[in-house]
């Protein structure tokens, strides 16, 4: 490596040894003055945008609810599907092998990275029943307060029970994170 072997000249400080600290060391600027199509040119995957792997198949939501093993919560995703349909007015579709999505829109990031999501969704865990709220949960404390016992992550809730949370307060949150997410995209 030209440069990685040229800047070990320059400092005493331990270089990068693989691609990946090779990539961020280029990044911060601190090699590669001379060339800085070396890195892109022969290691293009580096720089490459990965492609999203979840997108919308053709696979049947039916025919996915019968693989869930459970039976409970094979029943509490019809009451969610029930409960996303009439919020959403979309059918749902699958995407990827196991998340029920309902609606899409098209998003663009700063760094250029863009794609197609679900506007909500859900997915019907062995562990929790993941409810996809994709306009995160700032806005919604005072209704998650209400909502009974859940956890929460950056657009995930997280449902170990339908019994043990209120539907009601369930069904406002997702209609107010899809209204959210229709006012900034636009959705299909």
């Amino acid at each position: 490596m030209f440069c990685a072997i040229q800047s070990r000249k320059k400092s005493r400080k331990p270089q990068p040894r693989n691609a990946s600290s090779l990539r961020d060391t280029y990044q911060k600027g601190v090699c590669f003055k001379q060339a800085p199509f070396f890195f892109a040119h022969f290691f293009p995957s580096l720089f490459a945008m990965a492609e999203l792997k979840t997108k919308p198949t053709k696979q049947s939501v039916t025919e996915f609810l019968k693989t869930v093993a459970s039976e409970r919560r094979r029943a509490e995703a019809k009451v969610l599907m029930q409960i996303m349909r009439r919020v959403t007015g979309k059918r749902p579709v699958m995407w990827g092998p196991s998340i029920i999505g309902y609606g899409k829109y098209h998003y663009v990031y700063e760094s250029g990275r863009e794609g197609d999501w679900m506007v909500t969704g859900f997915s019907p865990r062995k562990s929790a029943m993941t409810v996809y709220l994709m306009a995160g949960f700032s806005d919604k404390q005072k209704l998650l307060a209400k909502l009974g016992k859940h956890r929460t992550s950056v657009s995930c809730l997280y449902i170990n029970r339908l019994d043990d949370i209120d539907l009601g307060i369930l069904e406002e949150l997702i209609a107010q994170d899809v209204a959210l997410m229709r006012k900034k995209y636009k959705t299909a």
